[in-house]
């Protein structure tokens, strides 16, 4: 009965999806007569869970039709005979949603929606599906707030299957987006994550098994044993392999896929993977969004020292080998280690648990916690400096950070790499030398480098170790040192991104042709056609997320480069119409509109872009800058003080409010606003001159040789610099 009902759950997928029976694709059902252990281990997995057909097995969640309120709208979830149903809205207004499929199980449930357009589309009304004595059993919306017209509403683009999920959720997905009508037509091979995803298709070595013979599937077998030896930390005897990266890694990234998905391809053939970024990572490498283990994991000593995925969990169910201490004992002596000595807690309590400390949770959707892959030492010092969280007040809430680091015995933090990142992060130019330094240094975790390397101002000394990078044999130092040089005068772009034409790995080269793209009208015609196989190159990386909007705006980008307006303008409201909120999308759009005389419809863009974006500061200050183009100076002084006060703010927004400023005669406010902006943005040469030049205007000259004294260290031989220094007697 058990297995008929399997069956009937497999059936199901014809009911929303088309199945693709692709050439050497067989199915997981092939496997099990000679895998059966593997096969029920994969049984009980998240990846058997991922995605299945809505059915009495699959459904955790109480569809008791009973009605309940998230944000101000009714939901009612209820069983009919024809399937489960979710019913949005009350009254005369509400809509019936059929439940096609399931998408996970633990410690939540989401549901999928189909709806117009080939588009599935999950709803944000959950199944706390973890005991109720941990909070569970119950529905929850997935956002604490959610306002009227958010993208993230059930139905918008960050809430869709095809373009944000199905990849890693089925076997062999051929996602298939028409760009002018929005439709997609997109089918798998399996609905869920099969053997197949990982393995590759299965066809011809069913075939020869059934011969009696044997032919090869793509594995990731462990290559290093780990033995005790003298210290009290296992040594890896074998060679290192990605296998486990390239094998695991695609799905458990933050990325974007760049090329075709094939078990066994190098990762950095398919996906682009994120650096460790603001908004995606704290500056000492925590993650901060979801960001799905890889990012963290290559920072770590384990993965230098070459521990793969399978040393802690089994390959097939995905549980973890051990529960407790044991897991990490099986490289790191006990007697060393799980002592009170080391980790300064009683044996047996929760904070004597090695990944408490060294594996923090962060809570995502409200109830899934995830464990930091990155295996850091708590830091209570650089939360006390920059605000930072530790491990130690993580578990210690009615605690402080100075507690925690006099308990440690740390005063200041040591972390080169947190410190570093942390003023690069402010724009400081004078943290160029001891970032390159950290750059060039092969001690440091390749992606921390990389890091560095991409957030480094240009300067002639990024140029030299971005040149030196190129050469790297790492595939993250070449793609950073791409991406950098990408910003580099054309001359330097020229001479240096072409060499990467032939490089090994697709992410590198796909770096190399987004930073030739704009060299239109910077060189000869005869040079620019010889650099349009790498640009294309670069636009055939794009289109496997031809439908997101981000995409379609950078492939609005290409177009310009073109000449191509028609077809930018055509990608720029296809993005709008995916996701009417995507402000780059608004603002590239009222760019082609004012560059063509038409004020009116790019006031209209940049007037849409503040309302449904008042948090965007690059909205703000856009709109600000048509204001002051119209002559209405003194109505774009609010939107520009805006976007200085907004967390993507840059010290350009600051310069421009504050020449507004002196435009309408407020010349002191644009001082203090200055010097505001300088404690952000150190070291600023445009925002200190303003300063100085602006106090010499108004009589403000008490405060004066501050900004001289940071423009001697930023600018010491610039005349104009020497010649303050003089008259006013400034030392440093």
């Amino acid at each position: 009965m058990w297995f008929m009902c399997r069956l009937l759950m497999f059936s199901l997928m014809l009911v929303c999806l088309s199945v693709r029976v692709d050439a050497g694709y067989v199915g997981s059902e092939s496997c099990r007569g000679c895998h059966d252990v593997a096969w029920q281990a994969w049984q009980s997995s998240h990846h058997f869970q991922s995605m299945l057909p809505a059915s009495e097995e699959s459904v955790l969640g109480q569809f008791d039709g009973q009605g309940r309120e998230f944000h101000g709208v009714t939901w009612r979830m209820t069983r009919e005979e024809s399937g489960f149903v979710a019913i949005h809205g009350a009254g005369d207004s509400s809509v019936r949603l059929p439940i096609r499929y399931t998408f996970g199980f633990s410690p939540l449930q989401q549901y999928l929606v189909e709806q117009d357009g080939g588009r599935l589309q999950a709803l944000n009304i959950a199944w706390d599906s973890r005991p109720e004595s941990a909070g569970g059993q119950r529905w929850f919306h997935l956002r604490e707030n959610l306002e009227a017209d958010s993208p993230f509403t059930w139905d918008r683009h960050l809430q869709n299957w095809n373009g944000r999920c199905a990849e890693c959720h089925s076997t062999n997905l051929n996602k298939t987006f028409d760009r002018d009508s929005g439709v997609y037509s997109t089918s798998f091979s399996e609905v869920n994550v099969g053997c197949e995803s990982c393995h590759g298709p299965a066809q011809d070595h069913v075939e020869a098994a059934q011969k009696g013979e044997y032919l090869p599937l793509f594995n990731a077998p462990s290559t290093l044993q780990w033995k005790y030896t003298q210290a009290p930390i296992a040594v890896a005897e074998g060679e290192k392999s990605d296998a486990h990266v390239d094998m695991c890694g695609g799905c458990h990234s933050r990325r974007s896929v760049i090329g075709g998905i094939a078990p066994g391809a190098d990762y950095h053939d398919q996906y682009d993977l994120s650096l460790l970024e603001a908004g995606l990572y704290y500056p000492d490498g925590q993650i901060r969004d979801e960001v799905f283990v890889l990012g963290s994991f290559l920072q770590s000593r384990m993965h230098g020292a070459g521990v793969t995925c399978t040393d802690c969990h089994d390959a097939h169910s995905g549980e973890l080998k051990f529960n407790d201490n044991r897991l990490c004992a099986q490289c790191h002596s006990p007697a060393k280690y799980d002592v009170l000595a080391h980790t300064g807690h009683q044996s047996g309590s929760p904070g004597a648990a090695c990944v408490e400390c060294h594996m923090p949770a962060t809570t995502y959707m409200l109830v899934d916690d995830r464990r930091d892959h990155r295996f850091g030492i708590p830091d209570p010092a650089l939360s006390i400096s920059h605000d930072v969280p530790n491990a130690c007040n993580g578990c210690h809430e009615d605690k402080t950070a100075e507690w925690a680091a006099g308990v440690l015995e740390k005063e200041a933090s040591t972390d080169e790499y947190a410190l570093i990142h942390i003023r690069l992060q402010s724009l400081d130019p004078l943290v160029v030398p001891q970032a390159v330094n950290y750059v060039n240094d092969d001690d440091y975790p390749v992606i921390r480098r990389a890091t560095i390397l991409a957030a480094l101002p240009m300067t002639e000394e990024t140029i030299r170790v971005a040149l030196t990078q190129l050469e790297s044999g790492d595939v993250l130092l070449r793609q950073a040192a791409a991406r950098k040089l990408g910003e580099a005068p054309a001359v330097v772009r020229q001479m240096t991104l072409t060499r990467l034409a032939q490089d090994p790995a697709l992410a590198v080269r796909r770096e190399a042709g987004r930073g030739l793209v704009d060299l239109s009208g910077q060189v000869s015609l005869e040079d620019f056609s010889q650099l349009l196989p790498m640009i294309s190159n670069y636009r055939e990386t794009l289109q496997p997320a031809s439908d997101m909007p981000s995409v379609m705006t950078e492939l609005a980008r290409l177009d310009l480069a073109l000449d191509k307006s028609e077809e930018a303008i055509a990608n720029l409201q296809a993005a709008i119409r995916q996701e009417p909120h995507y402000v780059p999308a608004l603002l590239n759009l009222a760019d082609i509109h004012r560059a063509n005389g038409d004020a009116d419809s790019a006031g209209k863009l940049l007037e849409r872009a503040v309302e449904v974006a008042p948090d965007s500061g690059a909205a703000n200050h856009s709109y600000g800058l048509y204001l002051v183009r119209q002559g209405r100076t003194a109505d774009a002084l609010f939107y520009l003080q805006q976007a200085m006060e907004q967390g993507d703010a840059s010290p350009r927004f600051a310069y421009v409010y504050s020449v507004a400023l002196d435009s309408v005669a407020r010349t002191s406010e644009a001082v203090d606003v200055l010097r505001q902006a300088s404690q952000s943005w150190p070291n600023q040469f445009d925002l200190l001159m303003l300063e100085v030049i602006y106090r010499e205007k108004t009589g403000l000259l008490n405060g004066i040789k501050t900004p001289l004294r940071a423009l001697a260290r930023v600018a010491p031989q610039e005349p104009q610099v020497q010649q303050r220094l003089r008259h006013y007697r400034v030392n440093f």
